[in-house]
């Protein structure tokens, strides 16, 4: 057994104090300089978990997720497996925050379904595209409050929802959306209505 953590928390460092304590496997990925809300300052958690790997940021967001896909945590239990992470992990770049991945496509934190979900961004001739993961997995999840059951987070889904539609309406995104059944690719229009809330209309192209 090996217990992976990023140690940001009183669980998570726990988690580490005891394997360290009964001579087990651990290691996690942590924010860059060891980051943590306590340990702030270089090395922060490293001086205490060494075998912590930095990423290149200090936020917190996405690490959580690589680390939470190692130990098997939230929902992910059927879709993040061992066999299938660990032959890549060291071709794994952890990143934190937005950041361009490859020169056009670039990534930003949408938090809900997971803690450390990610949507992904790229701009061709007609604008932005945007793929936003489970915080909008089908047309039908469109409304605020409507969350898939199984969301970790689900007010903080709403919460990243709005936001992401607002921003998509004003700046015309196309929409792909990976749950979806019908036309997978939709624009965003405020909802005649029902005030604050969107409507998404399937794209021919």
């Amino acid at each position: 057994m090996e217990i992976i953590s990023g140690g940001q928390t009183g669980v998570d460092r726990a988690a580490l104090d005891v394997a360290i304590e009964r001579g087990m496997a651990w290691g996690g990925w942590c924010p860059k300089g060891g980051w943590a809300e306590d340990f702030p300052d270089p090395p922060g958690l490293l001086a205490k978990y060494p075998h912590l790997k930095e990423t290149a940021h200090s936020h917190p967001l996405q690490r959580t997720e690589w680390n939470d896909a190692l130990a098997n945590k939230s929902t992910m239990t059927r879709t993040y497996l061992r066999n299938h992470l660990d032959p890549i992990a060291d071709r794994v770049t952890l990143i934190d925050g937005e950041a361009e991945v490859l020169p056009g496509i670039r990534v930003e934190p949408v938090p809900g379904h997971t803690w450390g979900q990610q949507a992904v961004l790229f701009t061709d001739d007609e604008g932005t595209v945007c793929f936003p993961g489970d915080v909008l997995p089908t047309i039908n999840h469109a409304g605020l409050a409507f969350s898939i059951g199984y969301d970790m987070l689900p007010y903080q889904n709403m919460l990243t929802k709005r936001a992401l539609l607002t921003r998509a309406m004003n700046e015309r995104w196309r929409i792909a959306l990976d749950h979806e059944p019908g036309s997978a690719v939709v624009s965003v229009q405020a909802d005649p209505k029902r005030e604050g809330q969107f409507v998404l209309k399937p794209r021919e192209s």
